[in-house]
């Protein structure tokens, strides 16, 4: 016992370590590098991110972070943020919203072990801040389409182009708000708990239709079909497990609007980003990834350090690679985005072999927001991987959520 307790401390100092010395280092000694090229505040990020992965294995496949070391990872989340997000008053007003609601989920975290149930507040903050913001989205479009609403506000793209070619982007004041309406929800279902499978499998059946939906509508469609699938599935071996029968209802709310949207939204949009050849069509952004090679090739091993994708991409006007995992090879190198790898592997395996209601979806999360990139072209690079190290420790003794 007292080796693990040796153990468990040095992990868990070492994280605390780690995140010092990167905020310092960043602080004091910006895009210095040290032996071999590698930038100090890189190499610091991914010892990091190292320590977690360890600490999986070490410590039987979870970390238990004390609140100290929850709450200095979200101060770390919040200052990489402004790195990036520095560039308005607009943008300073985002990341208060973004750290408020990380320590939301903080709070929830600790609290999760006197309420079975109250893990839906932090799972239902993200998917409900998701869909009023897609929602918002629609309704300033046909506001605009049809009785000439000016929604400059809502919007940062052309409100002409059609919905089916071009989703928009949304502003970050939009964001902020959505993702306030979103905490206000969940405070709401976090104090209310569903006490049952049915409830919760009903819930996340009605969160998920119209997000997979515009998912599809908005040039994510075959990632967001196959998420989808893959999310039915689960589904209905959680509700198996729980005696329950009748899922064909349940499965029909998902399956057969994203089936529809599918047929007729796919092949229009597919054909529509190979024949164009701006930084959003798919011929475009080859011209981006060439560039992003190019970089790659000069620091394969770590990257050239976090935030620095954009610097490769002035000559294109672009300030994402539109890759997730070019950009964390590029911006990581190879050993980031191993890392990055092995704990989304590791996560889904632990969620999988203790497949229940309550992490069904954690597992969606993980999937939308990891394997297609979606998380990464919304938000600093380095916020998946914290978000994963929270799921992780969650799991604390209990074992896998």
């Amino acid at each position: 016992m007292q080796k693990e307790n040796k153990n468990h401390n040095f992990i868990n100092g070492t994280i605390l370590l780690f995140s010092y010395m990167f905020i310092i280092s960043d602080i004091l000694f910006s895009n210095i590098t040290l032996f071999f090229e590698i930038d100090i505040n890189n190499l610091f990020a991914l010892l990091l991110v190292l320590f977690w992965v360890i600490g999986m294995y070490v410590e039987r496949s979870y970390i238990y972070m004390s609140k100290i070391h929850i709450v200095f990872l979200i101060l770390l989340t919040y200052y990489i943020s402004t790195i990036l997000w520095s560039v308005s008053i607009e943008s300073s007003i985002f990341q208060i919203i973004v750290f408020s609601y990380l320590f939301l989920v903080f709070l929830v975290i600790y609290d999760v072990y006197d309420n079975e149930g109250k893990i839906l507040y932090g799972v239902f903050s993200v998917t409900i801040s998701s869909l009023v913001m897609v929602w918002t989205v629609l309704i300033g479009y046909f506001l605009h389409t049809f009785i000439g609403f000016d929604q400059s506000w809502w919007m940062v793209n052309d409100p002409s182009t059609p919905i089916s070619w071009h989703f928009p982007s949304v502003t970050p004041e939009t964001t902020g708000v959505t993702i306030s309406i979103g905490m206000i929800c969940a405070w709401y279902l976090y104090n209310n708990p569903p006490s049952s499978v049915v409830k919760y499998t009903s819930i996340s059946h009605l969160a998920l239709s119209p997000f997979a939906l515009v998912l599809v509508a908005s040039r994510q469609g075959f990632a967001a079909f196959s998420i989808v699938c893959l999310y039915i599935v689960l589904t209905v071996i959680v509700e198996r497990k729980a005696g329950l029968k009748d899922t064909a209802k349940k499965i029909g709310y998902v399956s057969l609007p994203v089936l529809v949207s599918f047929i007729f939204v796919a092949p229009a949009v597919a054909v529509e980003r190979v024949i164009r050849f701006d930084p959003g069509s798919f011929g475009g952004r080859m011209g981006v990834w060439e560039r992003i090679v190019s970089a790659i090739i000069e620091r394969p091993l770590t990257g050239h350090g976090i935030g620095t994708q954009s610097f490769f991409l002035t000559d294109v006007s672009e300030e994402t690679t539109h890759n997730t995992y070019m950009a964390l090879v590029v911006e990581t190198g190879i050993l980031g985005l191993l890392l990055y790898m092995i704990i989304i592997v590791q996560s889904i395996r632990m969620c999988v072999y203790n497949l229940t209601e309550r992490n069904l979806m954690w597992i969606m999360i993980i999937l939308v927001w990891g394997i297609t990139g979606l998380f990464h072209e919304r938000s600093a690079m380095g916020l998946l991987w914290f978000s994963i190290a929270m799921v992780l420790a969650e799991a604390k003794n209990e074992g896998p959520l």
